[in-house]
């Protein structure tokens, strides 16, 4: 009787992931159906050499499915752990997002790249609105040209050096919490 009343109770607490992991499926039903059509569509233009070799059809599926640099960056950037998702899948598919966001901007083996493509990153958070989207605009590739733009514009709109740009996230001043020396 015990085990047979630890078994429901089991079930109970299943049942609620169970049915979230069937919705998701249910909601993910028509994008796969989609991405089948897709790649029939590609593979029926083939020629009969093409369709013979695996490497080409991959890599033509592929291609079809290739998104702007900008799009992979903003996934990875904004990919968010969901409650049915267990850590290890989470980090897998965060993993994804980022090594296709290094392989659209041909990132893929260069630590260099890498480097530049963080101090990039960390560059926009830092500088105002407007030049943060004329950066992206003009899709710098290193922290020296992103810097120089960003001097650039500042001078020729006469932006203000002296005054602190609001950083992505950060508080305005009053919210600040501030310390009074000790007397």
């Amino acid at each position: 009787m015990e085990r047979k009343e630890r078994l429901e109770r089991e079930e109970r607490q299943e049942r609620p992931e169970r049915e979230e992991r069937q919705e998701r499926l249910e909601k993910e039903k028509p994008a796969y159906q989609h991405e089948m059509e897709m790649k029939k569509e590609i593979y029926t233009q083939l020629s009969v050499e093409q369709a013979g070799s695996y490497d080409i059809v991959e890599d033509l599926i592929l291609k079809g499915y290739e998104l702007v640099p900008e799009a992979y960056r903003q996934k990875f950037k904004n990919y968010e752990k969901v409650s049915s998702q267990t850590y290890i899948e989470f980090s897998r598919s965060e993993e994804q997002l980022f090594d296709r966001w290094c392989h659209s901007q041909k990132v893929d083996k260069s630590h260099d790249k890498l480097r530049q493509l963080i101090l990039v990153e960390e560059f926009k958070k830092c500088i105002h609105s407007d030049v943060r989207r004329l950066t992206n605009e003009q899709r710098v590739k290193t922290l020296e040209d992103a810097a120089r733009l960003a001097d650039e514009f500042s001078l020729s709109h006469k932006v203000n050096f002296m005054e602190k740009p609001r950083l992505l996230n950060s508080r305005p001043a009053s919210f600040r919490i501030t310390m009074k020396p000790e007397e």
